[in-house]
């Protein structure tokens, strides 16, 4: 089944992921937090016209949980997750001018209750950085090589422990175009062959939606759209077959 199909027919039990009152929750430390090494955006020149901006969340991620060590109300956290993330977010929008309201929207951008746990999934992806950093540049300038884009903006996020979205079946990535944007989702476990990818389909996504005829309107332009991405990535990443590449009913 198609990616941007499984995200239609999944979404609505996205927003039903909830934990129950007597789940319990262990809180990061300060010391933890404190500890971590800053990773920073990168700005990747791919000719005299074309540029790639990769950005990382991690450290917004980090304040925001650091934030939420003060408190323990739901709300809040819900405070601090706009102040810090998404408005990180749109701080980037800004910069590099594109619209973030859609992005912003997608239900796995949001507070958790499980603080230690996404805290130690930023920490493990951040002794990752060198290798995802790797594979979405050689990834990018490949498929720029066959369809040019003159801009774009990749953002990097840590999944959300309360998401209902089985990453495991997705082998540990997931991702969302939108205008000049794509983010990617990532486990601790990603699969880098699936990252690498995942980059070539959403990049083929973001040169799609330049055309002026460009179209998600019925589920079958859906479909159309993702085949697309798959057929422009699996010219890109030779020998590797998407976990999402399975027959439809």
């Amino acid at each position: 089944m198609k990616k941007s199909l499984i995200l239609l027919l999944t979404a609505p039990l996205l927003f039903l992921s909830a934990c129950t009152e007597d789940q319990k929750t262990t809180q990061p430390t300060t010391e933890l937090l404190s500890k971590s090494t800053k990773v920073k955006s990168e700005s990747v020149k791919i000719d005299a016209e074309s540029k790639l901006n990769i950005v990382f969340l991690y450290e917004p991620y980090k304040q925001y949980l650091q934030s939420s060590l003060k408190n323990n109300d739901p709300e809040e956290d819900k405070k601090n997750y706009a102040k810090y993330v998404l408005s990180y977010i749109d701080k980037i929008g800004e910069k590099e001018q594109f619209a973030t309201a859609d992005l912003k929207g997608f239900p796995m951008l949001q507070s958790t209750v499980y603080e230690q746990e996404l805290l130690d999934k930023i920490e493990n992806l951040m002794k990752q950085q060198d290798d995802i950093t790797k594979i979405i540049k050689k990834n990018y300038i490949a498929s720029h090589k066959i369809l040019p884009k003159k801009k774009s903006t990749i953002i990097v996020a840590p999944v959300n422990p309360e998401s209902s979205f089985d990453l495991q079946s997705m082998k540990g990535v997931t991702g969302a175009a939108y205008k000049d944007a794509f983010i990617l989702y990532l486990d601790t476990n990603y699969d880098k062959d699936i990252l690498a990818y995942s980059t070539a389909h959403e990049y083929h996504h973001l040169v799609l939606k330049d055309t002026p005829d460009f179209s998600l309107s019925t589920t079958l332009n859906s479909v159309i759209v993702e085949g697309k991405a798959d057929a422009f990535a699996d010219r890109i990443v030779k020998g590797v077959s998407p976990p999402w590449n399975v027959e439809m009913d």
